[in-house]
């Protein structure tokens, strides 16, 4: 019983290699994209947060106001990711706390920085 020649071998372990790559490349660039969204939500609410606090606009007329509550909404409704989801909730809350009216009294700002900060600690 023979073994082989080196070449053969390299020849079966290159094959083997590209086997192994071909079926799990796939969940890696997935679990890539996940984290991906989950970054770019995570950024956006900050973002828009701390904009619309610092502008201190909030009425509907508002175009970072109507971009952010349509994003979360859409996304909402789009995810199928837990953490993502639960990020969009948190979102959520912001909008609906900023929802109150044009100006925010200190209680609402108080809210809505814990809430920053929750967003912000998110383990992604």
């Amino acid at each position: 019983m023979e073994l082989g020649s080196l070449a053969e071998w390299v020849t079966g372990l290159a094959e083997i290699i590209a086997v192994v790559t071909a079926l799990f490349l796939p969940q890696f660039q997935k679990r890539g994209q996940i984290k991906f969204k989950r970054k770019r939500t995570k950024n956006i609410i900050l973002r828009s947060t701390k904009t619309l606090l610092g502008t201190n606009k909030l009425t509907d007329d508002d175009t970072t106001f109507k971009t952010f509550k349509a994003y979360v909404a859409i996304n909402q409704l789009l995810t199928t990711d837990a953490k993502q989801e639960t990020l969009l909730e948190m979102g959520a809350s912001i909008i609906q706390i900023m929802n109150n009216g044009t100006q925010l009294n200190t209680d609402q700002i108080q809210q809505i920085d814990q809430l920053v900060k929750d967003v912000e600690n998110f383990h992604i």
